[in-house]
């Protein structure tokens, strides 16, 4: 993460992407995956106060890198990056410095909760539920954030999830919405513990993509986050994730706010 603050590693990666470019010439453009500026990713060592600075600088030169190598090839590049989803690491950012380089800004509107966590919530909500339990997680804050900073909502995308997060052992439950209790473990995925691809949540629990449900599992809807999930009372098996039908009101509320549109990420 040293590019956020030292100007000879960010011309060492800058120059190493445009040559990749010039190489592979069938790429387009870059886009940058930084988790994240400031730090508060997977490995929480990483990251510095200065980032935000640092981030809009990074933009800025890499667009003017890749302006110069439009000016070799005739060719037009995009620039965008993938940033978090959640308000509290968006206000790192100095959005007014960086989003005049940048074409898109892909929104990670999805990983707000998870088993890292016994806190529970919808994991790639459209806007908060009545019962959030973290302020700022929800796809509608980010982007509000965003355009209240100036950026242009054609520039903002938001992200869809093939994949769900979930919790077994669920406890503390009232009144039968499972959103009030607390998480236990992650359930057994595929990849790793507490994720679970999308089409085996289908097939296994949902039993199509707009059932009510199989083996004791009902697909649930909060109308408020606009959110869907799977929950099985007697197991206390707990799954947040995306379904036709939430990805349908994040299409809505895309063209509502003429934003740039939407991308999905495959975990």
């Amino acid at each position: 993460y040293d590019i956020g603050v030292d100007a000879a590693a960010r011309a060492v990666f800058i120059d190493s992407m445009i040559d990749f470019i010039r190489t592979y010439d069938f790429f387009d453009g870059i886009d940058i995956d930084w988790e994240f500026p400031g730090g508060g990713g997977a490995l929480p060592e990483l990251g510095s106060p200065q980032d935000g600075a640092g981030f809009a600088i990074l933009m800025r030169e890499l667009r003017e890198a890749l302006d110069a190598l439009s000016l070799e090839t005739g060719r037009e590049y995009e620039l965008a990056a993938a940033m978090s989803g959640g308000v509290q690491k968006l206000s790192v950012v100095d959005w007014e410095d960086a989003h005049p380089y940048m074409d898109f800004i892909n929104l990670m509107t999805y990983d707000y909760y998870g088993a890292w966590s016994g806190t529970l919530g919808h994991m790639t909500g459209l806007y908060p539920s009545d019962n959030s339990p973290i302020a700022g997680f929800s796809a509608h804050e980010a982007v509000q954030y965003l355009l209240n900073r100036g950026v242009p909502a054609e520039k903002i995308a938001l992200g869809a999830a093939m994949y769900g997060r979930g919790w077994s052992n669920v406890s503390g439950v009232v009144e039968g919405n499972p959103f009030t209790g607390i998480g236990g473990d992650g359930i057994t995925g595929g990849w790793e513990r507490g994720i679970m691809d999308y089409k085996a949540i289908e097939a296994d629990f949902m039993g199509g993509p707009e059932a009510s449900g199989i083996d004791g599992f009902t697909v649930g809807w909060d109308d408020a986050a606009k959110a869907s999930y799977v929950w099985n009372p007697t197991t206390n098996t707990l799954i947040s994730l995306d379904t036709k039908r939430s990805v349908r009101e994040k299409g809505s509320y895309i063209l509502q706010h003429q934003l740039g549109g939407i991308f999905r990420l495959e975990n």
